[in-house]
């Protein structure tokens, strides 16, 4: 098994960097903030990634399972939702707030996102972004080490999304950090 261990490398050198910046303060605790946010999200959503060389031997010469992809959307989250199933819809409700605070603090760290335009860009690729590394890091394994479900991206894009819009009316248009 390979552990989230590289994150907190990683994470570290980031924040290293980030305060060898030398910004303004509230901007560096903001980004510090989001360091912390994007290394919890990666160690949650990625690993442990299963490198187990009995594992890798069981997938050789199978064919990648790409009948249990969902791609259909709303097929899992339908049912929960109409169902209210408890465990299902907690897991929908934590899909949504995954990517939440990325919503606030990626405009007050880049202006560029501000605009109406490209949040709706940054939500949707921001709300693909997780199921495509898994499915990456599947397809580089050769076999399905974590679910990718179209409705993740939904909630996650949903999740961002409202980050966003809450970002925006709590801090302001213009302002943000300036």
């Amino acid at each position: 098994m390979l552990d989230a261990s590289v994150v907190g490398l990683v994470g570290g050198a980031a924040a290293i960097a980030i305060l060898a910046l030398q910004r303004p303060s509230r901007w560096t605790v903001v980004a510090l903030v989001g360091v912390a946010h994007l290394a919890i999200l990666a160690n949650v959503a990625f690993f442990p990634i299963p490198v187990d060389p009995e594992l890798a031997r069981g997938a050789a010469g199978r064919p990648f399972p790409w009948d249990s992809l969902n791609l259909v959307p709303l097929a899992t989250i339908g049912p929960a939702l109409s169902r209210g199933a408890s465990g299902e819809l907690r897991i929908a409700v934590l899909n949504v707030f995954v990517l939440f605070p990325a919503g606030v603090y990626l405009p007050i760290l880049f202006p560029r996102l501000r605009t109406p335009r490209s949040l709706v860009v940054t939500a949707v690729v921001g709300g693909a972004s997780v199921e495509l590394v898994q499915l990456a890091i599947s397809l580089a394994l050769g076999f399905l080490y974590r679910t990718v479900d179209i409705d993740d991206v939904i909630l996650n894009t949903a999740g961002l999304g409202l980050g966003l819009l809450a970002g925006r009316l709590a801090v302001g248009r213009t302002r943000m950090l300036d």
